[in-house]
């Protein structure tokens, strides 16, 4: 039980307003009022959370109306249960601040989700999640975060855009946290796994399908019935397999390879990009049906350029998480911030990493290296290398890298061995084993 949640419930009708506070009872310590006066005595007397509104105390909506209003002054999250249906008046609400209006023949069906979606268990969560995980001070995209975490999520499509490495799966994960609880969680990366391959493991297989099906297998979507299932880069995804997908999320229905059965399953689906989608759309490489269908709710995460105070937090963050204690000056602090950081957080965290790892105790300006440094979308084989591998295998390649590699930086460094170790990142035991193939 949330004690910290206050919640007051005006309700004129004694029986339905015992009937909602049994129904909330332990979430939270809860206070009653029967009149709209009760209610502002309260208020005036005491700090709530949260305050459920029946707009019609027996004289109409204007009461209601007015406690809305005041709960909006004074932030107080307002729920109103009312069995209404008239549009201008449903308008009114939200016009004074309402949070969330419910049919009041519902409110057993719908009332408690909402009530656990006030409680400050929510506001802990995201406070952890900025201070441990996400790592941001940025005020608009936490409150984008955070409004996007108030919505009913349940059964809905999610799209989070972003460039790589912002931590599109954080938010993912947290969603899943927040709203699913014991709920299964899959995270499918669409770029790491053939074409082929994800539909054997959406949709599951049966025994025989294919060479190496040698037993039946069930498919993520079954796997997360009730759950939710984030599926990462989807814009990689091909248009046969896009087609495939859409029939899913549309029917509710799918075939797993090689079956004629259908099997159903009803989830929430996250999806992540890093690419324009609607570019993509316009030149029809991603199709426009499923667009529109995972794009329910939407946000779009800045990049870590965007937030330069975010630099220097994730920075102080990553070396404080390590065993070993490091020392970063000033200036060098200043130099990583006016870096643009192409592969956002992943490339940070990567490279303080490497720093920590150096064997520097005191990190200078002049130990900042940012040229060695790429965004992970971009390709450092060209087709020489790539020949190479084909005839003689990686493992022959990666030794010859190692060994040119390090007798370049050798040579470079005047045959300075710590000076070639710390350039390379490696132990010294690596730089020697190295060295005896030179």
């Amino acid at each position: 039980m949330n004690k910290s949640l206050n919640i007051l419930v005006l309700e004129d009708d004694k029986y339905i307003r015992k009937s909602i506070v049994q129904e909330i009872n332990d979430l939270g310590l809860v206070a009653e009022a029967s009149t709209k006066n009760e209610a502002l005595k309260l208020i005036d007397n005491q700090l709530f959370n949260l305050v459920i509104i029946d707009l019609n105390l027996g004289k109409g909506p204007e009461e209601g109306l007015e406690i809305i209003k005041l709960c909006s002054k004074n932030e107080i999250k307002s729920i109103v249960l009312s069995s209404t249906n008239d549009d201008l008046i449903t308008e009114k609400v939200y016009e004074y601040g309402c949070d969330h209006f419910l049919a009041k023949s519902q409110y057993k069906a719908n009332l408690r989700y909402y009530v656990e979606k006030q409680s400050k268990d929510l506001a802990l969560t995201l406070n952890n999640f900025f201070e441990t995980e996400f790592i941001s001070d940025d005020v608009i995209l936490k409150k984008n975060i955070s409004e996007l975490l108030s919505y009913d999520l349940r059964n809905r499509r999610i799209l989070i855009t972003g460039e790589t490495g912002v931590g599109k799966s954080l938010l993912g994960k947290l969603i899943h946290r927040s709203h699913f609880k014991d709920a299964p969680f899959v995270h499918l990366n669409c770029s790491e796994i053939s074409d082929t391959l994800i539909e054997s493991e959406l949709f599951g297989h049966m025994k025989g399908s294919f060479t190496g099906a040698t037993k039946d297998k069930s498919g993520l979507l079954l796997k997360v019935n009730n759950g939710v299932l984030f599926l990462d880069e989807i814009a990689t995804m091909s248009l046969n397999m896009q087609q495939k997908l859409l029939n899913a999320l549309e029917s509710g229905e799918f075939y797993p390879v090689g079956s004629d059965k259908p099997v159903k399953s009803n989830f929430t689906l996250i999806s992540a990009t890093c690419e324009d989608l609607i570019q993509k759309v316009a030149d029809e490489k991603f199709r426009k049906d499923l667009f529109f269908r995972i794009s329910g709710v939407n946000l779009d995460i800045s990049s870590l350029a965007s937030r330069s105070s975010d630099i220097s937090k994730q920075i102080k963050f990553f070396l404080n998480q390590s065993a070993r204690r490091v020392i970063i000056k000033e200036c060098a602090l200043l130099a990583l911030n006016e870096y643009t950081w192409p592969g956002n957080t992943r490339e940070l965290k990567k490279y303080i990493d490497s720093l920590i790892f150096s064997g520097l105790g005191i990190i200078t300006k002049d130990d900042i290296n940012l040229e060695s440094t790429y965004s992970e979308n971009e390709e450092i084989l060209n087709d020489k290398q790539a020949e190479f591998i084909t005839k003689n295998g990686l493992r022959s390649y990666m030794k010859r890298v190692e060994k040119e590699v390090t007798a370049s930086l050798l040579k470079k460094n005047n045959g300075k061995i710590a000076k070639t170790i710390k350039d390379l990142k490696i132990s010294a035991s690596a730089f020697y084993r190295i060295q005896q193939t030179l």
